[in-house]
């Protein structure tokens, strides 16, 4: 058997890795911080679409994130949260967008999409989020959740009630936009709380 034919039979028989974007080769059970890269998770977000596709315009799961961390924002936190929401659905660029009811029914995946956040945040350089911080996050997650849903799946049988104003606008963002609206948001945030650990050893 030839090399190449060694090659392609390793990638159509790929046993817990995935090959992403830029070219990194992740280990979904073992990832490592050398091989995450938030080029790939902006691309990739900015390339799914939320609701398993089930929506009237696409919508990225990048630009999801985007509102979240919008949401965050105007209810009076720090960047630091701000970047925990923009970070939530990180992993999903690596195990893919699965829709809560299936999630809650995928155990090992719940385990490996945690394992891949651990990771993120190390990344980053920065804890992941204590229960009261994911409380946060998640009731910001939850708001949008329920603005998207009304506003792209009009026949969603989802309450709508109780949204307030710091709802962040669905804009249906080509992907392009979403990947880079991602990414500009991380540099953000991640150069403020560089300054703020500078302003703290001084």
């Amino acid at each position: 058997m030839s090399v190449a034919a060694d090659r392609n039979d390793d990638y159509l028989n790929p046993h817990g890795w995935m090959d992403t974007y830029v070219g990194y080769r992740v280990y979904l059970q073992n990832p490592e911080v050398a091989v995450i890269s938030f080029r790939d998770i902006a691309h990739a977000l900015g390339m799914q679409c939320r609701f398993n596709g089930h929506t009237t315009q696409f919508y990225s799961v990048a630009e999801h994130c985007v509102k979240v961390a919008d949401v965050l924002k105007h209810r009076g936190n720090g960047a630091r949260i701000e970047l925990l929401g923009l970070l939530h659905d990180a992993a999903e660029a690596y195990t893919g967008d699965v829709i809560r009811g299936m999630k809650l029914l995928l155990s090992e995946m719940q385990r490996i999409e945690a394992g891949l956040m651990r990771v993120i945040y190390e990344t980053v350089g920065v804890a992941g989020p204590d229960e009261a911080e994911e409380t946060v996050v998640k009731a910001a997650d939850n708001t949008m959740v329920v603005v998207e849903a009304r506003r792209l799946m009009p026949r969603a049988r989802l309450a709508t009630a109780g949204v307030g104003r710091e709802a962040s606008e669905v804009e249906c963002w080509e992907p392009r936009r979403a990947e880079l609206e991602w990414m500009d948001r991380y540099k953000k945030l991640t150069e403020v709380l560089h300054r703020e650990r500078q302003a703290r050893q001084e």
